[in-house]
């Protein structure tokens, strides 16, 4: 086998590796953007809900405050 054979087959080698490690990365950012970032949008999703609530009831408070000082 001459020299030029082996480089090729190093150079072979390394590309299936680096292709296999692609691979695996791709496999990775799929799981990662379908699963863990769908969770965290339903989870945003929710907090934001509860903090337009909490908003909603300070201010519901506040008015309360300004009528019960209005009136009295």
């Amino acid at each position: 086998m001459s020299q030029l054979e082996k480089d090729n087959l190093i150079e072979l080698e390394a590309y299936a590796k680096l292709d296999k490690r692609m691979a695996l990365l791709e496999q990775r950012l799929d799981i990662i953007q379908n699963n863990h970032l769908a969770h965290m949008q339903i989870e945003l999703e929710e907090i934001k809900k509860y903090f337009g609530w909490a908003v909603g009831v300070v201010f519901v408070q506040l008015l309360a405050v300004i009528a019960f000082l209005a009136t009295k």
